[in-house]
């Protein structure tokens, strides 16, 4: 409905970019009076890739949120996925590493998010980037682990043939369990 009374509205206006408005003025592509109303109180927010440390409480707070909406149980994300994902550089921000954890939370099928669950399009782009981060020896015995229990015990095998697997590595049928359930392998 209108009106014919004046409302008196208070506004503020938040306006981000990534270029350097002072710059773009003396070029003379941005307007100088628009400059100097939107620049009432600059901040200035480091890359993602300045930020390492952010990094794991972001993906921490993605997949809780990830999780909530598509009603999952919350995956644990392993320590090599989240050392290769604080290792990279991230040209997209935080927007680009949101995208990578919502696809992995949709993608996996298990109880701990690994390397081989980042989006093809990130590693065909960017993989020897990623490739290069640092994974400590404990990391890679993990994958190194995982990859050989997948290898021995196909899904829905009998505890029998699990108990003889367990035998064949030289580990106790609890020790076996234990390791499942770290791997997520348990289902």
């Amino acid at each position: 409905m209108g009106g014919k009374k004046a409302v008196a509205v208070d506004v503020r206006i938040i306006a981000a970019t990534n270029k350097n408005l002072e710059e773009m003025v003396e070029r003379g592509v941005f307007r100088e009076d628009l400059y100097y109303r939107l620049n009432v109180i600059p901040l200035f927010i480091p890359p993602l890739s300045a930020r390492k440390g952010d990094i794991p409480l972001y993906v921490e707070y993605f997949v809780n949120k990830y999780s909530a909406l598509l009603k999952k149980d919350a995956p644990e994300v392993g320590r090599a996925l989240l050392q290769c994902l604080c290792g990279y550089h991230w040209p997209g921000n935080v927007r680009q590493l949101e995208n990578v954890v919502e696809y992995m939370v949709n993608m996996s099928q298990n109880a701990v998010i690994e390397l081989e669950d980042l989006p093809e399009n990130l590693v065909m782009r960017r993989g020897s980037e990623l490739r290069e981060a640092v994974v400590s020896l404990e990391d890679r015995l993990a994958d190194f682990e995982k990859t050989i229990l997948k290898g021995m015990l196909a899904p829905g095998m009998t505890t029998q043939e699990k108990n003889r697997a367990a035998q064949e590595l030289g580990i106790s049928v609890a020790t076996l369990y234990r390791k499942l359930e770290r791997h997520g392998l348990s289902k």
